[in-house]
C-alpha cells in the first residue's frame, strides 16, 4: 500500500484523536524508516488537529460563589 493511500485510508477510518492515540503504536511495529517518518509526520498532524480543536482548558470557570 502507497503511503498516501494509508495515511488516507486511516483518516477516514478514525477521527483525530483516535489517530493520536494509535499512531505511535503503529510506528512502533514498522520496520521500514521511511514509512515510520511517513507515518510520524502524519502523527504530528494529528496532534496539531486535536490541539486546534480542543478548547482552551488554561481559563478557569468562574466561581458561583
Amino acid at each position: 500500500m502507497e503511503d498516501g493511500a494509508f495515511i488516507t485510508f486511516m483518516a477516514q477510518a478514525f477521527n483525530a484523536q483516535q489517530r493520536v492515540t494509535l499512531y505511535p503504536d503503529v510506528v512502533r511495529l514498522l520496520q521500514d524508516k521511511h514509512k515510520r517518518q511517513v507515518l510520524w509526520s502524519a502523527y504530528l498532524d494529528a496532534k496539531d488537529e486535536v490541539a486546534a480543536t480542543t478548547p482552551a482548558t488554561s481559563s478557569a470557570a468562574p466561581s458561583l460563589f
